[in-house]
């Protein structure tokens, strides 16, 4: 994994242009500097997103939650669990219990850290694509699966099912976010 660019002048191999092995080029370091970089840019695109939601929020919301979460969610409800009869109405997912899905229910927030994370890192632009082609499905069914989790949770076990929506779910979308993102970093420097 490199997060600084060899400049023409550099050569073929960066820095001093040693080889580990007969054909193997040093690898670049990442410097104070790449990571600050890295960091900013990170910052600045995840803040940017987020008020562009923001702003667009009470807009996007009918689509968001109702359409792209509610709809899906209650499909796969009754393709794990055929007798709940799980209906979408509006923001509501009604079957043997009702759920109401909030705005900020939609999976965005974790999706605007991926896309922030993919775009400010140091590769090729032809990469990134690559990484949120593979990576917003990832999120978006991990966020379906969280909401069809939470219904069952209420239907099952409804004492827990403040601690699954506020810690348990949220948690580990991020982590699967996460998770991701560094594998999509050490594909990189493989391929690299």
């Amino acid at each position: 994994m490199s997060f600084t660019r060899p400049s023409a002048s550099d050569g073929p191999f960066p820095e001093s242009g040693k080889r580990d092995g007969p054909c193997a080029p040093e690898r670049a370091r990442p410097t104070y500097r790449s990571w600050l970089k890295f960091v900013v840019l990170f910052a600045i695109v995840f803040g940017a997103g987020t008020k562009a939601h923001e702003a667009m929020r009470a807009r996007l919301a009918p689509f968001l939650v109702g359409t792209l979460t509610v709809r899906p969610s209650a499909a796969l409800i009754n393709l794990i669990t055929p007798s709940e009869g799980t209906k979408a109405v509006g923001n509501l997912l009604k079957g043997q219990v009702t759920i109401r899905v909030g705005q900020g229910c939609d999976g965005i927030d974790c999706l605007l850290l991926l896309i922030a994370a993919v775009l400010a890192f140091p590769t090729t632009w032809r990469a990134k694509p690559m990484a949120l082609a593979a990576g917003v499905p990832l999120i978006y069914t991990c966020n379906l699966v969280r909401i069809a989790a939470l219904y069952h949770v209420q239907r099952h076990a409804p004492l827990y099912f403040d601690l699954m929506h506020a810690y348990v779910g949220q948690t580990v979308i991020i982590i699967v976010g996460c998770g991701f993102f560094l594998f999509w970093v050490r594909s990189l420097a493989r391929t690299e």
